[in-house]
């Protein structure tokens, strides 16, 4: 990688002191302990390169040890990443929609704040909204950064979600750096070799888990966006023993991310005087994130039963948990057809509320059943975890089919003898004109529940019977030529 010669540093400041003004507006977290600036447009430190804008990241009022770094993503659709890769001329994917906000605080950090940006300055962009939350406290050597990945007009498979870094680690001696990874710890890192300018130790920790990482010199630039593909969404733990300029990879994932749907992933960029001080101040990020979460959901599934979609799910733990909203996606239903994709364009739908059990450190298992009223087909569940606060998390997505019944079925009313209303379904096995009535002994017509196409699904009409007297009524389903007969009770 070429970096900026002192000429070439001399030029661009007299430039910038006439002409040029960064588009991109930025803050940085102070801590005490270790200054880092972000931006709107997702980079961290500078706005593409050393001296380029912004304070860097400095640890212990030293000098700035990042040349450039930011937030990337990829998929494997793509096979490629779209993201703030500076030191290869990569600066421009990330545009931002949203001022930087000021820097507000709470409970657990001192200095908070919040972006927006978007990938539409990609050459192939992906097409979705990032929501950039990075967070400090004194005398914490940590940067905790949030990545809220907003989906937009297509379903994303397979995504990763990541940070490039270029640590130059003392300056003017960033050819003499060396890294490594503590994968139990999901950390990569680099640092300054004995007898240089600068000698500490800069990491990234993934918070939710590493899905890849790769501290390299390879300066293949023809091929970077593939390479950082590959290099978020894979691993292996290699020594690293020649020194250099090493440039920083490390991932998470993979992700499903819906229409209208969500995923993040969780950052911390740490420094220490030493390798063990690395490792203890990584420990301290994970377990200082690990108990802001407020409920750890370990499983979630669903089965189907006819027309009914039992869910099922379990917590390992919880924290102010005030309970669990379920969520249908209601226009993700569609008739089964092999080979064929479903439309992607969903509403959801609250269905449902389970209380949740408020603090606890054991597990708790919770159930909840959605009568499917309508088409069969593929239907999308999700639970939006709500706290105490209002806070909220989405979990994962998970689909259920609802089969196309096989014959058409009248089903006895329930509940029977009932009083005043009760519910009739019936089945029907293809797209038909449907007649539902009520009759009374005499053969008078007292209710029409349904007269239309409907196509093949499972149905249920509710019939009120305030205005009715006491005694036994027919309810006829009248299609393709058929007609089903049952009778009911009304008891006052």
């Amino acid at each position: 990688m070429k970096k900026l010669n002192f000429f070439t540093k001399i030029f661009l400041m007299l430039m910038a002191s006439f002409s040029l003004n960064y588009s991109q507006s930025y803050l940085t977290h102070n801590t005490g302990t270790i200054k880092a600036s972000v931006f709107d447009n997702g980079n961290i430190g500078n706005s593409g390169g050393d001296g380029a804008g912004g304070d860097g990241i400095i640890f212990r009022n030293g000098v700035n040890a990042l040349y450039s770094g930011g937030f990337i993503l990829a998929a494997s659709s793509k096979s490629e990443a779209n993201g703030q890769i500076g030191s290869f001329n990569i600066n421009n994917d990330l545009v931002n929609t949203s001022a930087i906000s000021g820097f507000t605080s709470n409970s657990d950090f001192d200095e908070i704040t919040v972006t927006e940006f978007n990938d539409s300055g990609a050459p192939n962009p992906y097409g979705v909204t990032i929501k950039q939350t990075s967070s400090s406290s004194s005398p914490d050597t940590i940067l905790y950064i949030k990545y809220e990945v907003f989906g937009s007009n297509s379903t994303i498979n397979d995504l990763y979600l990541g940070m490039f870094a270029d640590w130059d680690v003392g300056g003017s001696d960033y050819a003499s750096n060396l890294g490594g990874y503590d994968p139990s710890r999901n950390l990569a890192y680099e640092y300054g070799t004995s007898g240089k300018s600068d000698t500490n130790f800069y990491g990234i920790v993934a918070l939710d888990g590493m899905s890849g990482a790769k501290v390299t010199t390879d300066n293949s630039s023809s091929t970077i966006r593939s390479l950082s593909y590959s290099r978020i969404s894979s691993f292996q733990n290699e020594t690293i023993s020649s020194q250099g300029d090493y440039r920083m990879w490390i991932g998470s994932g993979p992700f499903n991310l819906s229409v209208g749907g969500k995923v993040e992933a969780n950052f911390a960029i740490i420094a220490a005087s030493n390798l063990e001080g690395l490792k203890n101040c990584a420990d301290i990020a994970i377990s200082k994130y690990n108990s802001s979460l407020p409920v750890e959901l370990t499983t979630f599934s669903a089965v189907s039963q006819n027309n009914i979609v039992k869910l099922k799910w379990q917590t390992a733990t919880e924290v102010n948990n005030f309970g669990f909203e379920v969520q249908r996606n209601t226009s993700l239903l569609f008739p089964f057809r092999e080979g064929k994709e479903r439309s992607d364009r969903g509403v959801w739908k609250k269905v449902g509320f389970v209380k949740g059990h408020g603090n606890s450190n054991s597990p708790k298992e919770y159930f909840f059943s959605d009568e499917v009223n309508g088409s069969s087909g593929s239907y999308l569940y999700r639970l939006k975890q709500l706290d105490v606060d209002g806070q909220y998390e989405y979990s994962k997505e998970i689909e259920v089919k609802i089969g196309v019944p096989v014959t058409f079925v009248l089903e006895q009313n329930y509940p029977n003898p009932f009083n005043p209303s009760t519910e009739i379904g019936f089945r029907l096995a293809k797209l038909s004109h449907v007649n539902l009535s009520v009759y009374d002994m005499l053969g008078e017509k007292v209710a029409e529940l349904v007269n239309g196409t409907l196509p093949a699904g499972t149905y249920h009409k509710n019939f009120d019977a305030s205005g009715l007297s006491s005694g036994t009524y027919l309810y006829v389903l009248q299609t393709n030529g058929k007609q089903f007969v049952k009778r009911m009770q009304l008891l006052k």
